[in-house]
């Protein structure tokens, strides 16, 4: 017995299916149709699908200054299923150069916020950040810091300019380490 309202059946297309993500204001020039994506499955290790950008609103929605972008991702042979959660990776090409740092780097104070990096000899400098990006995990810096600047992670609160520290060697397979 159905009722108005009530769908009988739902049709789907499973060769390809379409991931929509919001993709931030900083890289809304940087997205364009026909560009290629990359997807990966947390319960799928190793394995990347790939994807290319569909279509895109072409307007950033005002309350979050984001970009809905969809992207198709080829699945003719049927190993995923519509609804799974999925890890989206874009190249875009950034209009600003930017230096991602983890948030454990940020230091909190009167002044605003800042980054204290160090230099070859040990020596601490405060530099104060403008984020453009913040993911929670770890942030895009615009102006601040350049690439290569060595970062002290988790700073204690009363690291200052021209203090000295000692360096500690960087863990196996990452880079330089304060």
């Amino acid at each position: 017995d159905a009722t108005s309202g009530t769908s009988l059946f739902s049709i789907q297309r499973t060769d390809v299916l379409r991931v929509q993500v919001y993709v931030p204001q900083t890289a809304y020039f940087g997205i364009k149709d026909g560009d290629h994506a990359k997807v990966t499955v947390p319960e799928l290790p190793g394995r990347t699908f790939d994807g290319v950008v569909a279509r895109n609103a072409s307007a950033l929605a005002s309350g979050t200054r984001t970009l809905l972008t969809e992207v198709d991702v080829d699945n003719r042979n049927g190993e995923l299923a519509a609804g799974l959660y999925c890890l989206l990776h874009l190249e875009v090409q950034r209009t600003n150069p930017v230096v991602t740092i983890p948030s454990q780097a940020l230091i909190f104070n009167q002044d605003g916020l800042s980054a204290a990096i160090v230099d070859d000899q040990g020596q601490v400098a405060l530099r104060k950040l403008d984020i453009e990006y913040d993911n929670g995990a770890s942030v895009d810096v615009r102006m601040g810091l350049k690439a290569g600047d060595r970062v002290i992670l988790s700073p204690p609160a009363t690291v200052a300019d021209g203090m000295r520290v000692q360096l500690a060697p960087p863990p196996p397979g990452k880079g330089k380490a304060a």
